[in-house]
C-alpha cells in the first residue's frame, strides 16, 4: 500500500511542481521586463538632465555676452567686452554639445535648431550694437538698444530653451 500511496502522491505533486516552476519563470520574465524598462527610463532621464544642463550653460553664456555688451555700451570701456568675447568663444562649442545630446530625440533636435538660429540672431544683434557704439557713438547705440529687439530675441531664446 505504501508504494501505491507514494505513486499516487507523486502523480498529484507533478502538476503542482510544474505550476510552481511556471510561476517562478513568469516572475523572472516580468522582473527582467521591468528591469529593462527601468534602465530605459533611467537613460532617458539622464539624457534629459544633460540637455537641461547644457541649455542652462548656453543661456548663461548668452547672458554673459549680453552683460559685457551692455557694460561696453554704457561706459565705452573695452574691458567690459571681456565676458562678451569669452562667451563668443564658448557658445559655438556649447551649441555643438547641445546638438550632439539632441541627436537621439527628433523633438529636441528641432528645438536645438531653433535655439541655434535664435542664438545666432542674438549674437548678431549684440555685435551690431557694439559696432554702432564704435562708429556712431553711445547715443546711437543706446537708441538701438531701446528698440527692445535684443530683449525680444533673448525672450525667444529663453522660451526655446525651456524644456
Amino acid at each position: 500500500m505504501d508504494s501505491v500511496a507514494l505513486s499516487l502522491q507523486g502523480r498529484i505533486d507533478r502538476p503542482w511542481r510544474f505550476l510552481a516552476i511556471a510561476i517562478v519563470f513568469v516572475i523572472v520574465v516580468l522582473f527582467y521586463a521591468d528591469w529593462r524598462a527601468y534602465r530605459s527610463a533611467t537613460r532617458q532621464s539622464d539624457e534629459a538632465q544633460q540637455f537641461i544642463r547644457q541649455t542652462n550653460s548656453l543661456l548663461s553664456s548668452i547672458k554673459d555676452a549680453e552683460s559685457g555688451q551692455r557694460g561696453y555700451l554704457l561706459t565705452g570701456d573695452r574691458k567690459y567686452l571681456g565676458p562678451y568675447e569669452k562667451a563668443l568663444s564658448e557658445i559655438p562649442g556649447e551649441l555643438d554639445d547641445l546638438s550632439k545630446t539632441a541627436e537621439t530625440a527628433p523633438r529636441e533636435a528641432t528645438q536645438v535648431a531653433r535655439i541655434r538660429s535664435l542664438v545666432n540672431d542674438k549674437l548678431a544683434e549684440l555685435k551690431r550694437t557694439i559696432e554702432v557704439r564704435d562708429l556712431e557713438g553711445d547715443e546711437a547705440a543706446m537708441a538701438l538698444m531701446r528698440t527692445g529687439e535684443g530683449r525680444l530675441t533673448m525672450d525667444e531664446v529663453r522660451a526655446a530653451g525651456a524644456v
